[in-house]
C-alpha cells in the first residue's frame, strides 16, 4: 500500500471498539445442539479496524481513542494498526486481553457473529472529556459501544458534553448496528439529542423503526419515517439494492453496483469509513454516498473483513455506476 495523502479538512476521530475476527467458512450455521465443519478460518483484526482501513484506503489518516488489552488479541491490534500507520491514542487496560468475535460465514456471503467482550470494553467514564474537537473534525460512534457499561458511560457523556459542538456544523456519523434493540434508553436517546448521521442496514432500520413505535410501508417509507423521528439524516442500507437516504423530507434512492458477494462481513464498515472520509475532504453528499454504496459493494467480493478496495477502485465503480443510471435527484452538499 503506498504511503497515504492526507487530503482532509478536518480529522477522522474513532471512538468506538476494535476487536480480533476469528471468521469461520462453513455450509451452513449449525442447528442447536450440532456441529459442523469449517471449511477454513482465519484470524484478523476486525470490528473497528475496518472502518480505519476504509479511511486508509481513502487517503486519509483516522485517529483511534478505543481501548486495547493486553495478550495475544491485543498484540495482534497493535500489530495491524502499525502496519497502517495508525496509533493506539485511548487507554491500554493492563492484564485484560482484547475480545474478539467468531464469524460464521456461509456460502451466500451471510456471516452471523459471536462475540466476546475484553479491554475493548472496559473503558473511564470521563476517557473522552478531554478530547478537543475542531470545527472540521468528523466523529465515528457505534452502537456496540452502549452495550458495556465503561464505554456506554463515555460515550453518553461525549455525547452529552458535545451538543452545542453538533449544533453549530459538528459532523458525527454513528453506526447504529444490530444491538439497536437492546441498548438502554439513556443510550439511545444520548444519540438522538446529539443529532448525528444516522447509519445502518435494513434489518436494524426494522428494529429501530419498531423501537421508536415507527410504523412503515417498505423501505423508503421507513428512511424517511426514521429520519424525521430522530430530527438528523438516515442512512439505510439494503444491501445488492443499494441505500436511502433521507434527512427530514422525502427518500431519495443511492445506487450501488453489482457484484458477486463471497464475504459481507465488514461491508458496512467499508461504507462508513469511505463515507466518513469523503465528507471530510468536502466531497458532496450525494457523491460521498455513492462511493461509500461502492466501497461496500466491492469489498463483499474478497473474502475477510478488512477488505475494502484502495480509492482508484471506488471512485471508478462510482464514474461508471453514475455514468450508466441517472444519479440521484437533486444535490446536496456535506
Amino acid at each position: 500500500m503506498s504511503e497515504p495523502v492526507d487530503r482532509s479538512r478536518g480529522r477522522f476521530l474513532h471512538l468506538g471498539q476494535m476487536i480480533v475476527d476469528l471468521t469461520v467458512y462453513v455450509d451452513r450455521i449449525p442447528e442447536r445442539g450440532g456441529d459442523v465443519f469449517a471449511d477454513k478460518a482465519t484470524m484478523n483484526a476486525g470490528g473497528g479496524y475496518n472502518v480505519l482501513w476504509a479511511v486508509k484506503q481513502m487517503g486519509l489518516s483516522p485517529d483511534f481513542f478505543g481501548a486495547v488489552g493486553t495478550g495475544p488479541m491485543g498484540d495482534i491490534l497493535r500489530g495491524a494498526m502499525r502496519r497502517i500507520g495508525v496509533a493506539a491514542q485511548g487507554p491500554t487496560i493492563a492484564g485484560l486481553d482484547t475480545g474478539y468475535c467468531v464469524a460464521m460465514t456461509e456460502p451466500d456471503g451471510e456471516r452471523s457473529f459471536i462475540s466476546v467482550s475484553g479491554a475493548d470494553a472496559q473503558m473511564g467514564p470521563d476517557e473522552f472529556a478531554g478530547l478537543a474537537l475542531r470545527d472540521d473534525d468528523l466523529v465515528y460512534l457505534c452502537g456496540y459501544s452502549f452495550m458495556s457499561p465503561g464505554t456506554r458511560t463515555a460515550v453518553e457523556r461525549f455525547a452529552a458534553a458535545r451538543t452545542e459542538w453538533t449544533q453549530a456544523g459538528g459532523r458525527v456519523l454513528f453506526d447504529a448496528g444490530p444491538m439497536v434493540a437492546e441498548f438502554p434508553g439513556s443510550s439511545l436517546q444520548a444519540m438522538i439529542d446529539l443529532h448525528p448521521m444516522w447509519s445502518m442496514n435494513d434489518l436494524e432500520g426494522c428494529l429501530l423503526a419498531e423501537r421508536l413505535g415507527v410504523a412503515a410501508r417498505g423501505e423508503q417509507e421507513r428512511c424517511r419515517l426514521l429520519s424525521q423521528r430522530l430530527g438528523a439524516p438516515v442512512i439505510l442500507r439494503v444491501g445488492s439494492d443499494g441505500a436511502w437516504f433521507a434527512d427530514g423530507d422525502a427518500a431519495r434512492k443511492v445506487p450501488t453496483p453489482r457484484v458477486g458477494a463471497v464475504d459481507t462481513n465488514g461491508a458496512g464498515d467499508a461504507h462508513a469509513g469511505v463515507l466518513g472520509a469523503a465528507l471530510l475532504e468536502g466531497i458532496p453528499r450525494d457523491r460521498a454516498l455513492v462511493l461509500a454504496n461502492c466501497a461496500g459493494a466491492l469489498s463483499t467480493t474478497r473474502p475477510g473483513p478488512a477488505t475494502c478496495p484502495d480509492r482508484l477502485a471506488i471512485e471508478d465503480a462510482a464514474d461508471k455506476l453514475v455514468g450508466s443510471a441517472d444519479s440521484l435527484v437533486g444535490s446536496t452538499d456535506s
